[in-house]
């Protein structure tokens, strides 16, 4: 399943103000492929979207962004 979700907060290492840059979304694109079921992730910061290819559960998925400290609608 492949889905878009908008990014309404990130906790990052990289950036101390809420407007991430572009090392941001390589991190936690990098990141989240790494993770079991997701076959691929990528994260626009400058559009705030995070565009994500997956085959675990919706459920394993959101357990997955919010362990990273991803909040997304």
């Amino acid at each position: 399943m492949e889905e878009t979700f908008s990014i309404t907060y990130m906790k990052c290492g990289f950036c101390t103000a809420r407007n991430h840059c572009g090392a941001c979304g390589e991190e936690i694109s990098r990141t989240l492929a790494e993770k079991p079921g997701i076959l691929s992730a990528n994260a626009d910061m400058n559009a705030k979207t995070l565009q994500i290819s997956y085959t675990t559960g919706r459920d394993a998925l959101e357990d997955i962004l919010d362990g990273m400290g991803v909040m997304a609608d």
